[in-house]
């Protein structure tokens, strides 16, 4: 199949739902029309766009944490758990790595042995091996949303099982995926991807939404400027909304530059707006998500309450609808129950006591703001033309000729030659820009704000500082 960014057919859609029904002998059990039905018999309360909707129309921010073991049970009990006790808006089914790259049976192995034990050797839930049976089980023990989080290029089969058992929102994108998990090129994650995107899109013509979640740079945040995520998210929209996406969840994540972040979280909405009115997708709602620090946590756990809850100032002042929760455990190991309740409850607390207010707008907001711009509307515009105003083929094709690229990616095709530091102020700044579209005034803007922390901090060796700012270290050497 040709490579572009264009709607799937009704033959082309319904062919390859068959052959994802083939995949697994629970797969067998799908029904397109059966989907429809059961998702049309959910009450609006547990329809994640929906509770979108009211938390922007009250001011309001929703939390939710992360989970995923493998048994039934267990999985009915963490997530009770996380509602109850810890007051989560949202509810996740984190899905194993097994099922993730279609490893069936080593997924199948790991439900038995977790079974055998009495606790989780998976570090999420099979959904394939629990079917559509289990799934139904699982996600109408709760009384919120739930969100299934399956971040794979081969993830088409489990997140068909997830929807046709009550979740409504996907969390992940082609372009998202290719960035953090894949090794495969850009052009098959993209493809594999539109399935879902027309799934999606299909449920959303027969009047049934769900949110897609775009997760952005996860891993690579800490050191990578704003622009960066916003163009990657830009992309995975118009991916989505040429499928039929209509309800798009856009990702932020956190930096602890107040400046920076709110300048970033301003912009990642307005821009994503933007580019879809300007391809015509004008029906499309766009969601704003926070998620929270992702470097290094410290043992320490009333300093790693501190680091949420910074996450979720940010997150309130920069007016998101949701805030991912990470636990105050990150640091220890795979979170218990208690204490992923416990944080999600700071995280809540501290966006109820915000709520409201507005962070002060700057001189400095607004400059770091129209510079974010500039940066993502010079690489956009590069993909756009290399794609002859195909997003998909300019996207594949800007990564092969480093125009976009993300530091430390996994995927062979980045060119791997950007590289972010923080300045003095803690906001993300270029290292190495590497191939990026970007004008010179920029890159020297760049390079500026870097030599300045190392003038004032006695660095010598920049590379050092790169170091330092992964490890999350709290003294300069």
């Amino acid at each position: 199949m040709e490579l572009r960014n264009r709607r799937w057919d009704e033959a082309e859609f319904l062919r390859t739902f068959k052959e994802v029904q083939t995949m697994h002998p629970n797969g067998k059990g799908l029904s397109l029309e059966d989907m429809v039905e059961y998702q049309k018999s959910l009450p609006p309360h547990k329809r994640t766009a929906s509770a979108y909707e009211a938390a922007r129309g009250e001011g309001r921010i929703l939390a939710q944490p992360r989970a995923g073991v493998a048994t039934l049970e267990e999985m009915i009990d963490v997530l009770t758990f996380l509602q109850d006790a810890g007051g989560a808006d949202i509810l996740p089914i984190q899905v194993d790595a097994y099922t993730r790259r279609l490893q069936f049976e080593n997924a199948k192995r790991g439900l038995e042995e977790s079974i055998k034990l009495g606790h989780s050797v998976l570090n999420g839930f099979p959904v394939v091996e629990h079917g559509i049976t289990g799934c139904r089980k699982l996600i109408g023990s709760v009384k919120v949303p739930v969100s299934v989080r399956c971040n794979s290029s081969t993830a088409r089969l489990p997140i068909t099982i997830a929807l046709a058992s009550g979740a409504t929102e996907l969390s992940g994108a082609a372009i998202n995926c290719a960035v953090v998990l894949e090794v495969a090129p850009y052009e098959d994650i993209i493809k594999d991807w539109q399935f879902t995107e027309r799934l999606v899109g299909w449920l959303e013509e027969r009047g049934i939404p769900i949110t897609l979640e775009y997760n952005g740079i996860s891993y690579a945040s800490v050191l990578t400027p704003p622009a960066m995520g916003i163009v990657l998210n830009i992309v995975d929209v118009l991916l989505g909304a040429e499928q039929g996406v209509k309800h798009h969840c856009v990702s932020h994540y956190v930096n602890n530059c107040l400046v920076q972040d709110m300048a970033g979280m301003r912009k990642m909405e307005e821009l994503c707006r933007r580019y879809l009115d300007r391809f015509g997708y004008h029906d499309s709602v766009v969601f704003l998500t926070v998620n929270p620090w992702h470097g290094a946590y410290p043992n320490d756990l009333a300093q790693s309450f501190a680091i949420i809850s910074v996450s979720s100032m940010i997150a309130a002042f920069g007016k998101a609808v949701k805030t991912m929760v990470r636990s105050v455990e990150e640091a220890r190991g795979v979170p218990t129950r208690e204490w992923n309740a416990a944080s999600t409850r700071a995280t809540k607390r501290v966006a109820e006591t915000l709520k409201g207010q507005d962070f002060p707008q700057s001189k400095e907001i607004d400059e770091e703001a129209r510079r974010i711009e500039v940066e993502v509307t010079d690489i956009m515009n590069r993909i756009l033309e290399l794609g002859n105003g195909d997003v998909a083929v300019g996207i594949a094709q800007a990564v092969k000729a480093g125009v976009f690229d993300v530091p430390f990616s996994p995927n062979p095709q980045n060119a791997g030659r950007v590289l972010g530091v923080k300045d003095r102020y803690g906001a993300a700044r270029y290292l190495d820009a590497g191939n990026l579209p970007l004008s010179r005034e920029t890159i020297q803007f760049h390079q500026e704000r870097v030599r300045e922390r190392m003038d004032a901090e006695g660095w010598d060796d920049p590379y050092e500082m790169v170091a330092y700012d992964i490890r999350g270290d709290t003294k300069t050497p």
